[in-house]
Order: structure tokens, then sequence, then C-alpha cells
């Protein structure tokens, strides 16, 4: 889904007396210059408009130019306009050897008053679905050759014809009456650019005429129509979906056919059923992880390293696909500050005590990864979110694969370390410019 404008550097949910008040962080790095202060002022009266209950302003603590950036920021907001919704905040040299580079090095001007503050809400996909400080992505769905597909579809003209099975479409009209096939099966109801991308690549690359199949029958029995995505894992191999696993969807439906319990037509109404679920939930995943890489704008469009990212893996540049994603990843996605807490937050733990969760003559590393997620979470970077149908997944996992398949971060937890993290490779990526990438 589309970034709506205006978008903050992050956001604070405070909670008070049952209520909610969710706060928009505008943070000015000292290399922005004295002018960033006159946009950030415009940037936090936006996001009050746009809906959050209040803005932080936090700037340094001086410029080059001017000293006392917190004050400067503080008499120009009182003299314009004096909104008791926005606070200031300034900060001084951060302590990069420590858990939290800002501890201690902040300082309050303005306080933000949120009694009288609206508690609705903005409107934010981004806000909403944010569960962590950095970029999410879902392991084995965030592939490069997902992303590039999708670029594919949102840099050339989206086409709104697609080629359905007349069942599905009769299912479709059977649950919907009035419902267009094409929008209730991509769960594309709009109009606006990105939903005609997201059709596009939907029915182009994942539910194609072969993937929209449910069956083969022979001899009076029903089969699971085998079919894959035209979308490849990490590994090169095609990814699949609502097959070929016994608990999948097709192989359900197929078993109720095969035993009577269900119509034919029964089967292709909760064949739509499920397709248009599924649609939503792997929209919201291809679209976080491009927003975590930063390849799309606000309209869907492929931004200029989006470009780059086209343009190299066409070619066949396999190491230079990977050099984009580590780099748009650890910068865009805060993969580096994820990063720098889970050095420094192992650091401190094992500098305390190197035999920290090795019990049993063996180091306990789902003890470690919990440990790891509720200390993230003490720190109000990471928010803990119940698990979906019973499930649980292991802490930290959709991060720790995606890191590890592109190198930055090694699959195994060590005694006394914990997550191995590569380094030489991190600072490659951190430096590396995609500008000077040559053709």
């Amino acid at each position: 889904m589309r970034r709506e404008w205006p978008t903050p550097d992050g956001w604070i949910r405070v909670q008070n007396d049952g209520l909610n008040y969710d706060v928009a962080v505008e943070y000015k790095r000292i290399n922005e210059g004295v002018h960033g202060i006159l946009t950030a002022i415009g940037q936090a009266l936006s996001y009050v408009k746009s809906g959050f209950a209040g803005t932080m302003i936090v700037v340094p603590d001086a410029y080059n130019t001017l000293d006392e950036a917190g004050k400067f920021a503080t008499d120009v907001l009182e003299k314009t306009c004096g909104n008791s919704q926005v606070g200031i905040l300034s900060y001084s040299e951060l302590d990069m050897s420590q858990t939290s580079p800002f501890d201690g090095k902040m300082t309050r001007h303005k306080s933000l008053e949120l009694d009288d503050a609206d508690t609705s809400g903005a409107q934010l996909v981004d806000r909403r679905q944010s569960s962590t400080l950095w970029g999410f992505v879902r392991e084995g769905e965030t592939t490069p050759d997902t992303v590039f597909k999708w670029l594919q579809a949102a840099r050339m003209p989206p086409g709104q014809e697609f080629d359905i099975n007349e069942n599905l479409s009769n299912a479709v009209r059977r649950l919907r009456p009035t419902a267009e096939p094409q929008k209730y099966l991509s769960n594309a109801s709009g109009n606006e650019n990105h939903d005609k991308i997201w059709r596009s690549f939907w029915f182009r690359y994942v539910l194609t005429k072969e993937m929209q199949q449910i069956w083969t029958k022979r001899d009076g029995k029903y089969a699971a129509a085998a079919a894959n995505m035209d979308l490849k894992r990490f590994d090169g191999k095609p990814r699949t979906m609502f097959g070929p696993r016994s608990d999948s969807t097709k192989v359900r439906l197929v078993e109720k056919l095969n035993n009577g319990e269900i119509t034919e037509d029964d089967a292709w109404v909760e064949f739509a059923r499920k397709i248009h679920s599924r649609a939503h939930s792997f929209r919201e995943t291809i679209d976080s992880g491009l927003d975590a890489f930063g390849f799309v704008d606000n309209d869907g469009r492929p931004t200029y390293i989006g470009y780059q990212f086209i343009s190299a893996y066409e070619k066949g540049r396999h190491n230079l696909v990977n050099d984009i994603l580590r780099h748009a990843l650890l910068g865009k996605g805060r993969y580096g500050t994820l990063l720098h807490y889970v050095f420094k937050l192992s650091e401190d733990k094992f500098g305390k005590n190197p035999f920290s969760f090795y019990k049993d003559d063996k180091f306990q590393s789902d003890e470690y990864l919990g440990w790891l997620e509720e200390s993230l979470h003490e720190m109000h970077v990471l928010r803990k979110v119940s698990s979906r149908g019973g499930v649980r997944r292991r802490p930290l996992q959709a991060e720790r694969t995606i890191m590890k398949q592109i190198g930055l971060v090694s699959g195994e937890l060590r005694p006394g370390v914990g997550m191995v993290i590569n380094w030489p490779k991190v600072h490659e990526a951190l430096e590396f410019d995609p500008q000077e990438v040559g053709p």
C-alpha cells in the first residue's frame, strides 16, 4: 500500500488511562543545516493536522552557524503559533559505544501536551503495521526475484485485462455479486496507480492461469493441480502457493471433493475466498519489504535505487544485486540500527558472564533469542505481537533469515558472542554508493 504524505521519521505510542496517543517524531541531523529546523516545524504541524496526537522535534544542540538550536526552534514555534502539541528536544554528541547512544544526551526545551490531543490517529499504513524500529520483511517472500518483478510491473503501464478462469469468476459473482473478479481476487478495489500496479503483478506473476486451476481429474478422482508462481526463491527454485503440501488449500479441497463433502461449485467459492485473503497478506509483505529497501516512491513507482536494482538484476550482476540489497536494508531499512543493538546488548551480557545461556553443555539459542527480544522490547524499539493461529515464530526469525541470505550474519548463535555479525560486509555495505555503480 502507498505511504501517505506526510510521513514522519518515526512515531511513538504513549499509553495513558487506557488511551493511545500516537506521537510523530521529526529528527534532524547536524548535516541538514539550520534550515532543517524551519522545515521540521512545518512538518511537525502537518503531522498534527494529519491526525497524530502530537509531534516531537529532535534537533542537534548546535550547528556550525547556530548555538542553542533547541532554544531557537522553541522561540520560532512559540512566536508563530505556540502549538502545544509540538515538543522540542535537542541532543549533544552521541556516544556510539553505548547500547542507547542517546542515553543522557537529550535536553528538553518544550514539553508536549497531550491532555486535549486527538487520539483517533492518522490513517497511515506504516504506523498501523509497524512493530519494530527497522523495516519489516518476510523470509521466503522478500526475495530478489520477487522484488525485481514488482519493480518490473511498476515501471510499465499496468494493463488491467487479466485472464481469469471462468469458474473462478463465477465463484466471485456468487460471493460478491457487484464485485469485479479481478479486484476481488487481488483484494484491491481501488483505481489508484499503486492498486493497478499490484493487480498487474498479482495476475502476471502470482495468480497465473495455471495457478487458478484447483484440480485435475482422472478415472473419476480429483487430484490437486500442480503449479508454481512465476517467482523464485533465494535459491532460484520456483515459489509455490496453495499447494502441494498436505495441508495446502488445493489438497484440502480435493480431499473434500473426493469424499463427497462439497460440490465443485463449493470448491471454487472456497478457493476464491482463500485467494482474496492471501492477496491481502501477500501485498502487505511485499509492500513493507519494498518500503524497507526504499525501492518505490509514494505512488509505487521505482526510485533511483529501485532502477539501479532493476538494471543489476536484468544484467545478471548478482553480486551487485546483493550489494544494493545490503546497502538499502542497513540504511533505509534501519537494519544497521538493529545490528548495533544486538551487538551492544550481547557484548554487555557476555562481558558480565561469558557462560550466559550455556546449559547442559549446550548454548541455549532459544533462551538467548527470547532474552534479546525482551531487551529490545524494553528499549521500545520492538513491540512483541501475539502469534497467529497458535504458531509461535522464533524471535527475530525473519530478520535473521534475510540477513543471513545476503551475508550480513552467519546462521550460528555462538556461546559468549550470540548472533555472529559479518562486520566487514556490514561496513562495506554502509560505504557502498549506488550512484557510483557503473554500467
